[in-house]
C-alpha cells in the first residue's frame, strides 16, 4: 500500500503543528523482484562456471595432442637418424 508519515506536536499552550512526510509504497512485487535477482545471479554464476571449465578442457586438451604430437615428430627424427647412420 501506500503510506504517509506525519507527526503533530501540541505545545502547553494547545497550539498543534503537523508535518506530513513524502509518500511511499510497499508492495509484495519489491520480495519477489529480489527472489528474481538472486536466481538469475545464481543462473548467470552456473553459467559462468561451465564456460569457465569448457575452456579450461579445452586448452588442457590442445596442449594434451601439441605433447603427444612432439613426442611422435620427435620419435620419427630419432628413428630417422639412427636409419641414415
Amino acid at each position: 500500500g501506500t503510506y504517509e508519515i506525519s507527526i503533530s506536536v501540541t505545545d502547553e499552550a494547545g497550539w498543534t503543528t503537523t508535518h506530513t512526510s513524502t509518500t511511499f509504497e510497499i508492495s509484495e512485487k519489491a520480495e519477489k523482484g529480489t527472489e528474481v535477482f538472486e536466481v538469475v545471479g545464481k543462473v548467470l554464476i552456473v553459467v559462468a562456471v561451465a564456460i569457465l571449465t569448457a575452456v579450461v578442457t579445452y586448452f588442457v586438451v590442445s596442449a594434451v595432442k601439441r605433447n603427444k604430437k612432439a613426442k611422435g615428430i620427435a620419435k620419427k627424427t630419432d628413428k630417422t637418424e639412427k636409419s641414415d647412420k
